[in-house]
């Protein structure tokens, strides 16, 4: 019965630990490409729309909101690259692990 309750334990905190963890890794590109304030993009060009999501919860147990939308901000920064832009706003909040981002092309002097 110990033993069973250490298990148990573990596997508790192991979940508990993975439900904050972030799996996306920005790509190289990706780095690149910055989340823009409202003022910013307003000097950009919009040249297109991605949708992101992720995973909500994991096993059942709610992830933290800052894991979520850092990792939905990561996957809209990787897939503006495939758009060519250079820059990405999010529309509204993320809700259920999808968000919405709106891609630009905006000059050097705003991109960096």
């Amino acid at each position: 019965m110990p033993n069973m309750l250490r298990s148990f334990m573990f596997f508790a905190l192991l979940l508990t630990g993975l439900t904050g963890c972030v799996w996306v890794d920005l790509n190289p590109k990706g780095e690149e490409v910055k989340v823009l304030t409202s003022p910013e993009a307003s000097r950009c060009k919009r040249i297109g729309h991605v949708e992101s999501s992720t995973a909500a919860d994991v096993a059942g147990i709610p992830r933290d909101n800052e894991s979520i939308n850092d990792e939905l901000t990561r996957l809209a920064r990787n897939h503006a690259v495939e758009l060519g832009g250079n820059g990405v706003l999010a529309i509204g909040i993320a809700k259920n692990g999808q968000q919405s981002f709106n891609v630009f092309r905006c000059p050097s002097s705003v991109a960096r």
